[in-house]
């Protein structure tokens, strides 16, 4: 037998492995929970469904109708609620939370990133190499993101190693009093930790934008410390109330649970495949697919994913080999019919290699 025409069951899965991490680390959190309800998702990463109009959560723009929509990452966001299956996506349902019969009022506020325009330079959708920093305030832009090429830190001479996080110009404008303050009564330090440079929006208007360092939130929480001590300020009220968790105490960036990496294989004492390991869960690399090339959901997964473990645990239960046209036979009934017809008809001849040969033989 032409050694180039046989895969040996273990080197076959152990090949595959290499592609479910990689998946993994593409999508290595669990989906199976909206974050509606969670109270610790006070800051969180959101997508925006451009299909439904609406800002999800990691896991429904992975388990909810929308995978296979235009979907658009829009990081982080605070304060944020998970809109799927609300009266603002009434449309669809929420496949991991019923909102339906919630009577609340969604304070969401969406800016320009939720329609797929990014910077004063209304980018569509940067590529992934574009450098870009998000206003830490956030008050007025929606936490936008801006390009650090846009913001004209060259010629300040200013480099990106030289400050931590950004305030942009609108959210510095919205509260222009308040910042002038700071660098007037508490001036030394700010020089050392707060650098104002002028950003570009159009060749007609230019405003100043604020760069701040390292341990900037511990200079804020200094001055919102000596604050405490007037009857009225308004710098206390600011950084104590309005600005508490964007500059003194910020909120915590919210991770669903991750999912834990299963090997797809584990060879026993005798050294062959154990029936329960030969396919092990991993929904992964199906939901990048699904989001990616929109042609798979959850349930015909599984029932691929089943159908394809029923076949390769008959190889390596009998420490068989796996040849190439059983496995191009095995993706040609998944290719002219459909997945669920595939499994429900078949299951049995996918689970037992021999059979699958003889009819091979007898066509």
């Amino acid at each position: 037998m032409n050694e180039d025409t046989i895969i040996d069951a273990v080197d076959y899965l152990e090949n595959q492995e290499k592609l479910d991490y990689e998946a993994y680390q593409a999508l290595p959190y669990k989906f199976d929970t909206c974050t509606f309800n969670v109270s610790e998702a006070k800051r969180q990463m959101i997508f925006s469904c451009m299909d439904c109009k609406v800002g999800i959560c990691y896991s429904c723009s992975i388990s909810c109708e929308h995978y296979n929509h235009e979907i658009i990452e829009v990081g982080y966001k605070k304060n944020f609620s998970c809109e799927c299956g609300s009266l603002r996506n009434d449309q669809h349902t929420c496949n991991l939370f019923d909102k339906k019969h919630i009577n609340y009022d969604l304070d969401n506020v969406k800016g320009q990133n939720f329609t797929g325009e990014f910077c004063f330079c209304k980018d569509k959708i940067p590529a992934d190499d574009d450098k870009m920093i998000q206003c830490t305030l956030g008050h007025s832009c929606n936490e936008n993101w801006f390009h650090l090429s846009c913001l004209n830190l060259e010629k300040h001479g200013i480099i990106e190693d030289d400050f931590e996080e950004f305030i942009c110009s609108d959210c510095m404008d919205l509260y222009c009093d308040i910042f002038e303050k700071i660098f007037e009564k508490y001036s030394e330090m700010a020089k050392l930790l707060l650098l104002k440079v002028v950003t570009s929006q159009s060749e007609y208007e230019s405003k100043p934008a604020l760069l701040l360092k390292k341990t900037y939130s511990k200079f804020f929480q200094y001055i919102l410390n000596a604050e405490m001590q007037e009857q009225s300020s308004d710098l206390k009220t600011f950084l104590g109330k309005i600005a508490y968790h964007d500059l003194v105490n910020l909120y915590e960036f919210y991770e669903p649970p991750r999912e834990e990496f299963q090997s797809r294989i584990k060879v026993d004492s005798s050294n062959y495949i154990a029936d329960e390991d030969v396919y092990s869960k991993n929904e992964t690399e199906i939901m990048r697919l699904a989001v990616e090339e929109k042609q798979l959901d959850v349930e015909r997964f599984n029932a691929f994913k089943d159908g394809l473990k029923s076949f390769l645990t008959g190889f390596a239960r009998n420490k068989d080999v796996i040849k190439k046209e059983d496995i191009d036979m095995f993706f040609k009934r998944l290719k002219s019919q459909n997945i669920e017809s595939v499994v429900e008809e078949n299951l049995s001849l996918f689970s037992n290699p021999e059979s699958e040969q003889e009819e091979l033989e007898s066509d």
